[in-house]
């Protein structure tokens, strides 16, 4: 499965700070603590519409579908409660310093590829 987190930008940060903590050390909390195969930032650099709600940044994930209903699993901890209760504390104190959790939303979603594409090895990347 695939999920997208839209992020504003809490007040206490400034934009540089933000991005500092976002882009520099947060980034590898992400993908070692979950089981994401696919880690995607984007940074909103300006609001398209005049009533666009004010993000600071998009993250696109892709997980293995299992890690939908398995938060072991999403934590890349599956059957290890210890590992779990680790990658999680972890994430969420990362989080904490550059996100404000009333102002994210997070919405599950699909990812498919038609056509043959495949990655740099030249192996498809998903299934087919």
């Amino acid at each position: 499965f695939a999920q997208i987190a839209l992020i504003a930008r809490p007040p206490r940060l400034t934009q540089d700070a933000y991005l500092d903590v976002w882009l520099k050390s947060h980034t590898h909390v992400g993908v070692e603590t979950q089981s994401n195969f696919y880690y995607c930032q984007n940074i909103v650099s300006r609001p398209l519409t005049y009533d666009a709600p004010p993000l600071a940044s998009i993250v696109e994930e892709r997980f293995p579908i299992g890690a939908m209903t398995d938060q072991q699993l999403f934590y890349d901890a599956a059957g290890n409660p210890e590992k779990y209760e680790k990658n999680l504390k972890r994430m969420m104190d990362s989080c904490s310093r550059f996100v404000d959790f009333d102002r994210i939303d997070v919405m599950v979603t699909s990812a498919y590829r038609f056509g043959g594409w495949a990655d740099a090895s030249g192996q498809p990347d998903f299934p087919r």
